[in-house]
C-alpha cells in the first residue's frame, strides 16, 4: 500500500504529522508512506524513521514568482510513484491541485469546515465529514485517516530525532531552562518586560536561563533585550541553533517557558515539561501533543461550538495574561517533574 500525505504549512503543522506517520506504520509495516511539505519545514521530520520518502514544493506565492516549472517537476515525480491513497490535509486549494494531479487511486479530503469549491468537488473520490472543529489537530489528521484506512484507536505522540549527547553550551551539566519569547505571529506576542519579570524567577529557582529565537533579526532584538537585562545568568542563541541542535538542548532542560509556536511543539515531542502562553490562538487545537504541559491563556477557557469558540479566540490579548500567572505555572511544572 502506497500513501501520500500533503500538508502545505508552516514548521509546527509538519512535526505534527508525526503521528499518523508512525500510525500508518505501525498498522501496516510494509506499506510505503511519503508526504508532501512545503520548503524548508522538512527539517521537522528528522528522525522519523517511518517515514519512507519527503517531496518538498515551494510556497504557493513562491511557485507563483518561480514559474510552473519547479511545480511540474514536483508533481512528475509524485505521479510516478503511483500511489494508491492520498490524503489532503493543508485545507487548501494549492493541496487540493496536487492531491488532484498526484493520479493517485483514492483521493480523501475533509468536506466540514470550510465549503469547497465547485470546481474541486469532482477532484476526490470521497470526503471525510468528522466535525474536527473540536479536535487537536494531530487528531484531526489522524481520524481523517483513519475513517479510511483502518488504524490502532490510540494515537502515537510527536516524533524527533535528538543528537546524542549535551550541547556544549550546558556541557557542564548545569540545571536550566529555556525560554522562547518570540513568534512570527505578532499578535502572539507578549511584553518583553513581562518575559523579563518571569526569567528573574526561574532564576531565583536556582536554574541558568536559554532565551532562543529563529533567526529573524526583530526575534534576536527581543531576545537580546531580554539576556542582557538578566545578566550573567541567562544567555540567548540567537537563532544560531538548527532545529536538531534546539531539540538537544530542550531535551536536557527542566522547563520549556514560550508562545504557541513550532518551539512548543519541539517541546513536546523530546517530552519536555512546557508552559505555553495562548491568546488569540485556539488551545485544544494547538496544545502540547501527549507531554506534560500547562497553558496559561488570556481568556480561561473558550466555548466549545464552532465557530463562536474561534471567534472568541481571535479577542483575545496577550496583554491578559499576567506575569503572575506565568510564574505560578512555571513554578508547578517545575515541582511536578522534580
Amino acid at each position: 500500500m502506497r500513501v501520500l500525505l500533503i500538508k502545505l504549512k508552516n514548521f509546527g503543522d509538519t512535526l505534527l504529522l508525526t503521528p499518523v506517520i508512525c500510525g500508518i506504520k505501525k498498522r501496516y509495516p510494509q506499506s510505503h508512506v511519503s508526504v508532501v511539505v512545503r520548503s524548508g519545514t522538512e527539517a521537522m521530520l528528522a528522525g522519523c524513521s517511518e517515514l519512507d520518502e519527503v517531496h518538498i514544493v515551494s510556497a504557493l506565492e513562491e511557485a507563483r514568482s518561480q514559474g510552473v516549472l519547479s511545480e511540474l517537476t514536483s508533481i512528475c515525480k509524485i505521479r510516478a510513484k503511483q500511489y494508491d491513497w492520498v490524503f489532503e490535509l493543508t485545507d487548501s486549494n494549492h493541496g487540493r491541485w496536487l492531491a488532484w494531479l498526484s493520479g493517485a487511486q483514492k483521493r480523501i479530503t475533509t468536506s466540514h469546515g470550510r465549503p469547497i469549491p465547485w470546481y474541486f468537488r469532482k477532484c476526490f473520490t470521497a470526503y471525510s465529514a468528522q466535525n474536527w472543529h473540536l479536535m487537536h489537530r494531530v487528531e484531526k489528521d489522524y481520524r481523517l485517516v483513519a475513517e479510511f484506512i483502518d488504524l490502532e484507536t490510540e494515537i502515537p505522540p510527536l516524533t524527533f530525532h535528538v543528537p546524542a549527547g549535551l550541547d556544549p553550551l550546558v556541557g557542564d551539566g548545569r540545571a536550566y531552562a529555556i525560554i522562547h519569547p518570540v513568534s512570527r505571529w505578532k499578535r502572539k506576542g507578549w511584553p518583553v518586560e513581562r518575559w523579563i519579570e518571569t526569567g528573574r524567577a526561574l532564576i531565583s529557582c536556582g536554574l541558568f536561563l536559554i532565551v532562543s529565537a529563529g533567526p529573524d533579526p526583530g526575534e534576536i532584538e527581543i531576545v537580546k533585550r531580554i539576556t542582557d537585562e538578566l545578566g550573567p545568568s541567562s544567555i540567548s542563541i540567537q537563532g544560531s541553533r538548527s532545529w536538531s541542535e534546539l531539540a538537544r538542548l530542550i531535551k536536557h532542560s527542566s522547563l520549556f517557558v514560550g508562545l504557541d509556536t513550532a518551539a512548543m511543539h519541539l517541546a513536546a515531542a523530546c517530552q519536555c515539561p512546557v508552559v505555553a502562553l495562548f491568546g488569540p490562538s485556539i488551545e485544544h487545537h494547538w496544545h502540547p501533543w501527549k507531554s506534560p504541559y500547562e497553558i496559561v491563556s488570556s481568556g480561561g477557557l473558550l466555548h466549545r461550538n464552532y465557530p463562536a469558540f474561534l471567534y472568541d479566540a481571535e479577542k483575545r490579548s496577550m496583554l491578559d495574561i499576567q506575569t503572575e500567572e506565568v510564574i505560578s505555572a512555571c513554578r508547578r511544572m517545575l515541582a511536578c517533574s522534580a
